[in-house]
């Protein structure tokens, strides 16, 4: 009896406020339209190879939970990326105790246009990672939550998780390629803007 065996081992879905994003309007909500973002590499703090590659690991793991592609566009100085890029991933140096920052700037649509995220340098690497993944998250239109089971909590768990957890990964699977983009593109020229810690 294979059916009843497999119905069981279905994991079920997690629970609404395991998931919240940056701004919401009735039905839209803060994300990406696009399948591929460019990004840059902040170099304001030379990152060492292994803080580089951290960076291409954390991207990799929000493409897979959200289906977008994340590619190259250099390094740049900055916290605003060049012309024609989507947005910059770095390092910085925080003061107390903050491990980051993430978010980005939005229409008044709920698109997201602009964004980036940070996290503090010196970290060991799980904490790098799980500041990676959280900012990153933002960056890509999460914001916190209450759950203290995800990476979206906001703050860091011992052991520090180095994954997406349920809710994060259906937040994220909400503002990828799988869903359709309910944002549209507005006439204004203003946007907003939330950063994160």
């Amino acid at each position: 009896m294979a059916i009843p065996l497999l119905v069981a081992q279905c994991a079920p879905p997690p629970p609404p406020g395991s998931w919240a994003f940056l701004a919401t309007d009735g039905t839209r909500y803060t994300r990406w339209c696009r399948n591929v973002i460019r990004y840059q590499i902040d170099v304001t703090v030379p990152p060492a190879a292994d803080e580089r590659g951290a960076i291409i690991d954390a991207l990799a793991a929000a493409s897979a939970a959200t289906g977008i592609r994340f590619e190259p566009a250099g390094d740049h100085r900055g916290s605003v990326p060049s012309s024609g890029v989507d947005v910059v991933v770095g390092y910085r140096d925080f003061p107390g105790g903050t491990l980051g920052e993430g978010g980005g700037s939005y229409t008044a649509g709920f698109e997201m246009v602009v964004g980036r995220a940070h996290v503090d340098v010196g970290l060991t690497p799980k904490v790098r990672r799980t500041a990676l993944l959280h900012e990153i998250a933002h960056m890509l239109g999460l914001d916190h939550v209450s759950d203290t089971g995800q990476l979206m909590y906001p703050a860091i768990r011992i052991p520090p998780r180095q994954a997406y957890a349920s809710g994060d990964r259906e937040g994220l699977r909400r503002v990828g390629t799988s869903m359709p983009c309910s944002a549209s593109r507005s006439l204004s020229s203003e946007l907003q803007t939330i950063i994160r810690t």
